[in-house]
């Protein structure tokens, strides 16, 4: 996965918002943050203009050094969220309580895909993970849960279906994962 090649800048915006009617977004907190880089890592004159630019705009940035990792550990964050939320039909903080294994196992089946992928992630990524998580919002969903619930068009294959898929592809095991996306397809396919 890290040589996927782009004119594009890669990005991470980190911030929780809600669509609550056609053209109007809510604002809901989280970190709001905005990290871009380049494909390859490289610092350009376009990027560092660009970081500029955030800043003096007043959005928080860093600069990031492996865009693929800061990437992944979003990926890690959002993904199983969504998957078991949507799966169980369940908000944040029934999965940090009561469903915690199942959501456990699918953020370390992610982490272990996004390593195969070259991600260099910290060895407690997922109890970091959960520590931040347990700081919000115990009724928060994800939009991909939301979609899902609400029978919408969703991002099941590119979000939890891209699991099992990368996961194929490297040669991970993703057996909580798969039975997740399987399991949401059938009922996208049923509505």
């Amino acid at each position: 996965m890290r040589s996927a090649a782009s004119t594009s800048s890669p990005g991470v915006c980190r911030v929780w918002t809600r669509i609550s009617e056609p053209g109007v977004i809510d604002l809901m907190g989280g970190p709001q943050s905005l990290i871009v880089g380049t494909w390859t890592d490289a610092v350009t004159p376009t990027l560092s203009a660009l970081r500029q630019a955030l800043r003096d705009a007043g959005v928080r940035t860093t600069d990031c050094s492996d865009i693929w990792t800061e990437l992944w550990t979003k990926v890690i964050h959002v993904v199983p969220q969504g998957a078991v939320g949507a799966l169980l039909d369940a908000p944040l903080g029934d999965l940090l309580d009561r469903h915690l294994p199942i959501y456990r196992r699918c953020m370390e089946e992610t982490a272990a895909v996004a390593r195969a992928h070259g991600a260099r992630l910290p060895d407690d990524i997922v109890e970091q993970t959960l520590a931040f998580l347990s700081t919000q919002d115990p009724a928060s969903t994800t939009s991909f849960q939301r979609d899902i619930a609400a029978g919408r068009p969703s991002e099941l294959e590119a979000q939890v279906g891209a699991i099992p898929a990368l996961g194929d592809e490297a040669g991970v095991d993703t057996p909580f994962c798969d039975l997740i996306t399987e399991t949401l397809r059938t009922r996208a396919e049923r509505r």
